[in-house]
Parts: C-alpha cells; structure tokens; sequence
C-alpha cells in the first residue's frame, strides 16, 4: 500500500476502534490489526501488527480515546504484540491525560466567567480590557471604524438591567 492508502486505512480502523471503546468503556487489544483493515494486499506492505485502545476517562465520564498502534518491525521493539501490562501503563497514562483535559476544561471556564458579568450575561470590563487594544489594531490593520457604546441604567436594579441586556443580545 502506498503512504496515502495507509494513512487513510489507519484513521479508519482508528475511527471505528475509538466508536466501539467509546461505547464500551473499556479497553481493547488488537493482535492482528491488518485483519481490520481492507482492502490489503499483503499484510507484509502494511506496517502496523498490533493495536491498543483505552478510553479517556474522568469520574466515569468519557472524554475521549486514545489508541497505540505496534509497528512489525522486530528490531524496534522487543515484542510485536502488546500485553496486559502495557494495557495497564497505558490506563494509568491516561487517567494523567483526562486529568489535563478536566483542568484544562475548568481553566477556561473560569477564564469565561472572569469576563462574563453575573448578572446581565455580558462581557465585562475585563474583557473590553483585554479586547480593546486587539479590535483598535484590526480596524488600523483593514482601515475599519470602531464603536463602543456604554450604558449607564439608573436606578440600579438588577430585573432592569437583565432586561436591558436581554434586548442587548438580541
């Protein structure tokens, strides 16, 4: 098979080995992965033996799928088929993973929430902060006009300025 065949056979069976991990939930060994995948000429072109799929997990719910796949090669690694023990270095990987993928996720919340006011639902002062100088530049940059309008609603009610900010959004 060419490169171009390979590659494209391979996010195939990757595909399909991540939907059935992710509705499983469990992890998979694949010892004969050119049998999963067609069409092959001879399994000698295709340069992938084996194959290992856990899933990506965090409190039991799913994040995502990670696959490992063997190259036949003998003289790469020690053994063309992978084991239970590399199964378990590899869950324990991505319980690390998922970890990072949950305080990646929390960090961007709470970066949303720094610049998103409570009570109307809109962006803040932080966040013409930060954006400002970024929108003056791309007006410059493409010879555009820029406005900003403030509001100032008087008397301070929080029903009246979610209303407003309601009509704001629309």
């Amino acid at each position: 098979l060419h490169e171009d065949n390979v590659d494209q056979a391979l996010l195939k069976l990757d595909n399909a080995i991540s939907v059935m991990i992710s509705q499983t939930k469990s992890p998979a060994i694949i010892h004969d992965v050119p049998e999963y995948v067609e069409p092959l000429k001879s399994e000698a072109e295709y340069p992938y033996k084996t194959a290992i799929a856990v899933p990506i997990l965090f409190n039991k719910e799913l994040l995502g799928t990670l696959s490992v796949y063997n190259k036949t090669a003998m003289d790469v690694f020690s053994s063309i088929l992978f084991t239970e023990d590399d199964r378990e270095i590899l869950e324990h990987f991505t319980q690390y993973a998922a970890r990072g993928v949950v305080n990646a996720r929390r960090y961007n919340e709470r970066q949303l929430l720094v610049t998103i006011d409570e009570v109307t639902g809109l962006r803040n002062e932080r966040y013409l902060q930060m954006r400002f100088p970024e929108e003056i530049n791309r007006a410059k940059r493409f010879n555009r006009h820029v406005s900003l309008i403030f509001f100032e609603i008087k008397p301070f009610d929080d029903d009246v300025i979610r209303d407003v900010s309601s009509l704001i959004r629309e």
